[in-house]
């Protein structure tokens, strides 16, 4: 193959399928890896014996993403062949090294030909360089099976402004490029996608009605998404003068929720012509070639102020769901009640015979805000959930999306008045919801002015866990609050376990861990797993007094976080085994409580327990949990840790609803993966993670 020849090369291929590709190259063949960082593409151009050098002697099975340290490497810069590039003080002037797009398809590389050559160009260049043209697409060497990559931007169409009982259509496709002013809005992607696709599209907003039903099916093609739309009908509800309601449309791939797009309609009695533009958005995720769906993904949506509850159902296997609006009601005023009850009601049944009654009670009561049609959804993915040839049926898997992070939904009571009693574990004939399921919430993405909506939905799979950083509640020298003695053990004993970095809980350690700041031996340290072992404190109705209670009486609370740098800089799983801190609460119309504030800064997840927790027993569920999903081969999820420590409730834990405080943000199968090799010290990068194995070893 001609050295001059541009070869893209997905950063999400695995060793394996880049070096059948490589193979035919020369070592001078131009490659340019695409990538994805930061809510956008990246590229890299190289050339093939670069790569062929830093990929050799790695792991098949690694990315070319993870095995060149792109996050590490600057990217080229690129440009659209379809703006000015020629210099005119209009647009920018093209160099050596720029990558070429057309509708974001790589068409070619800029080269310094020292213009002495006249390879011909796209586009009006600057004299002394030439283009190294390629295909689109994956090259078309790639080989057989190999990956190929759909992209896309959601695209909502709306009118901006509607009479009361108007009944208009919305528009739901792909887009090639972002579809509002921000520069950063992200696309869907699927990295290894068939010539054709189909998402399943469904329709939400409180304040409208969807006479045809509010789901759909949209077929694309792959290379050439734009164009084909799903429509739907919709119906304007009654409003006193005029109110701004929202339009909310989410994309699924094989049962995997992957894009948001949104909508504002101005609603009035009678709209005028000046009614301004609906301000609209959209966000989108990159669905992996190894990721895969929870069984069933639900949405829970919510207003403030009402008691109403919106429900969409997104299901890995091919079961009914409901194609009209499933909304309920709360029966308490409000679901901050719900939760200070809760808080109240099981801590003071510490020990006392009727305490499972009590927790029984209280699922059943989470019980009666469900729709009936969220058992059947349920009741329908259990029953498709693999069976293995000893009759035992896999566990399924819950991510709970919701806006709405008071009431306790792993607690929702299964029995044989609800799901059919063959479902059930051998020797079960009841139990909570997460208890026999994995179960993990997150955070209904938040538009930001620039970059990516964070959290990003659905959340990662995985985080690799090879720096972990111990905040030991250690309050002997504060005489105003009361010692933690099993707390200090047990950061003491994942310290040692784990290679963990232990921090006092301190304010000076905390700042540090919190401005991504820390140090070990005198190298950066970049903690991908947080664990805080210590004292918290929630109030739903001054969330300045909920957080971790520091040493000489401060608090980290969510002011803090959110103006932290940690979820920037590492992007960790983050444990704080402390009394109440799970709470998440609303305050300036926001997700609030230290769980919102973590996620929203980045954190890929968050495991908090929701009430007061007995401290000997914290810390036997702290050290299980990290036996059972640190470990280097054989471990478990995060979610499947969490419901093994909701099913032992009743077992060993001291007579306290302890085991069923804790509540998990995140992917349900969240795997928190342990390093087989330690990675090699990147001294020449003071931004880069140092492991604590670089160090630590012997």
């Amino acid at each position: 193959m001609h050295a001059d020849y541009a070869v893209l090369l997905p950063a999400e291929w695995t060793i394996a399928q880049a070096m059948t590709l490589l193979a035919e190259l020369t070592d001078e063949a131009v490659i340019v890896v695409r990538g994805w960082q930061d809510g956008a593409d990246t590229f890299h151009v190289l050339n093939a014996g670069s790569v062929r050098r830093g990929i050799g002697e790695e792991d098949p099975d690694r990315t070319i993403a993870d095995a060149l340290y792109l996050d590490e490497l600057p990217p080229n810069r690129s440009i659209d062949i379809d703006g000015d590039i020629d210099g005119d003080g209009e647009g920018p002037v093209l160099r050596a090294g720029d990558v070429l797009l057309r509708n974001n398809t790589v068409i070619g590389v800029a080269r310094d030909g020292g213009g002495d050559r006249s390879a011909d160009r796209p586009g009006p260049a600057e004299p002394g360089f030439e283009l190294a043209v390629g295909g689109a697409g994956p090259a078309p060497d790639a080989p057989p099976g190999a990956p190929r990559r759909f992209r896309g931007f959601a695209d909502l169409a709306a009118p901006d402004a509607v009479a009361v009982g108007e009944s208009f259509s919305v528009s739901i496709g792909f887009a090639a490029g972002p579809q509002t002013d921000d520069p950063d809005e992200q696309p869907i992607i699927v990295a290894d996608a068939p010539a054709r696709l189909t998402f399943v599209v469904q329709i939400a907003g409180f304040g409208f009605s969807y006479p045809n039903g509010i789901r759909r099916e949209l077929t694309v093609d792959r290379d050439a998404p734009v164009g084909p739309t799903a429509t739907f009908d919709v119906v304007a509800g009654d409003v006193r003068d005029r109110a701004r309601r929202t339009l909310e449309v989410s994309f699924e791939y094989d049962g995997e929720l992957c894009g948001l797009a949104w909508h504002e309609v101005l609603v009035s009695i009678a709209p005028g012509a000046d009614a301004p533009t609906g301000r609209r958005g959209g966000t989108g995720v990159m669905l992996g070639p190894a990721g895969v769906a929870p069984s069933l993904t639900v949405e829970i949506r919510s207003e403030p102020g009402s008691p109403d509850l919106e429900w969409i159902f997104h299901a890995r296997a091919d079961i009914e769901r409901p194609s009209e609006r499933v909304v309920t009601k709360l029966e308490q005023p409000s679901a901050e009640v719900f939760a200070v009850h809760l808080m109240a009601a099981l801590p003071a049944a510490k020990g006392a015979v009727a305490l499972p009654a009590t927790v029984r009670g209280m699922g059943k009561l989470v019980n009666r805000v469900i729709p009936e049609e969220f058992w059947s959804v349920v009741e329908a993915t259990w029953r498709a959930a693999p069976v293995d040839e000893h009759g035992v049926r896999a566990v399924p898997s819950l991510l709970i999306t919701t806006s709405e992070p008071f009431v306790p939904w792993e607690l929702a009571w299964v029995d044989e008045d609800g799901i059919d009693p063959a479902l059930l574990p051998a020797g079960v004939s009841e139990g909570h919801l997460g208890a026999l399921w994995r179960v993990g919430r997150w955070v209904p993405p938040v538009p930001r002015r620039r970059g990516p909506d964070r959290p990003a939905a659905p959340p990662e799979a995985t985080v690799d866990a090879d720096a972990i950083a111990v905040v030991i509640g250690d309050y002997a020298a504060d005489t105003k609050i009361r010692d933690l003695p099993a707390a200090v053990e047990e950061g003491k004993a994942i310290a040692s376990s784990y290679h963990g970095l232990p921090l006092t809980v301190s304010e000076g350690d905390v700042d540090r861990l919190m401005d991504a700041a820390l140090e070990r031996r005198g190298q950066p340290f970049s903690p991908t797993v947080v664990h805080f072992a210590s004292h918290g404190e929630v109030s739903l109705a001054q969330q300045q007094f909920t957080g971790i209670l520091l040493s000489g009486g401060r608090r980290l609370d969510l002011l803090t976080v959110e103006g932290s740098r940690l979820g920037k800089a590492s992007r960790p799983f983050v444990f704080l085994n402390a009394c109440q801190v799970g709470t998440a609460g609303s305050i300036l119309s926001t997700y609030g409580g230290l769980a919102g504030a973590f996620l929203g800064t980045g954190c890929r997840g968050f495991l908090a327990p929701l009430w007061n927790v007995d401290d000997d027993v914290a810390k036997k569920i702290a050290l299980d949990f990290y036996a059972k999903t640190l470990k280097t081969s054989g471990s478990v999820s995060v979610g499947e840790a969490v419901r093994q420590i909701r099913a032992g409730f009743g077992d060993g834990s001291g007579g306290t609803a302890t085991p069923l405080a804790y509540v998990f943000y995140g992917h349900p199968d969240l795997l928190l993966q342990r390093p087989k090799r330690p990675k090699p010290a990147r001294t020449s990068t003071p931004e880069a993670a140092v492991s604590p194995h670089d160090k630590d070893q012997p």
